[in-house]
């Protein structure tokens, strides 16, 4: 496949959406569909855009639960303890949203790409 002007491989894509992600998460969950969505415009294919987008924020959301746990393990383990699907159900939220967002950006780029050209 040719690469297209403005577009990321997922050697470059993958480090930058863990980072988005990961300072995305500071201002809120919402910030996860808007950097997906920005992933997913910079992606070269749409299988470079689902990989850096769900790994991206699988990534740097177990980095903010990293983060917790080493600040305060004593707290996080209790949390764990009274809802201990939390982790699993955020993960799997967090990929959701990722491969999605993700996704519709890629899409959304691809339609502008392909009205541009003809």
């Amino acid at each position: 496949m040719a690469r297209l002007p403005g577009s990321l491989s997922l050697k470059a894509l993958l480090p930058l959406a863990i980072a988005l992600f990961a300072l995305a998460e500071l201002a809120g969950w919402w910030t996860a569909i808007i950097i997906g969505l920005m992933v997913g415009l910079l992606a070269e294919g749409w299988s470079r855009a689902l990989a850096s987008g769900g790994l991206g924020i699988l990534i740097g959301w177990g980095c903010h639960f990293l983060a917790y746990w080493i600040m305060a393990p004593e707290a996080f383990s209790r949390a764990i303890s009274l809802v201990p699907e939390f982790l699993g159900l955020t993960f799997l939220l967090g990929l959701a949203l990722g491969l999605l967002s993700s996704s519709v950006g890629y899409f959304a780029i691809s339609l502008y790409r392909a009205r541009k050209a003809s």
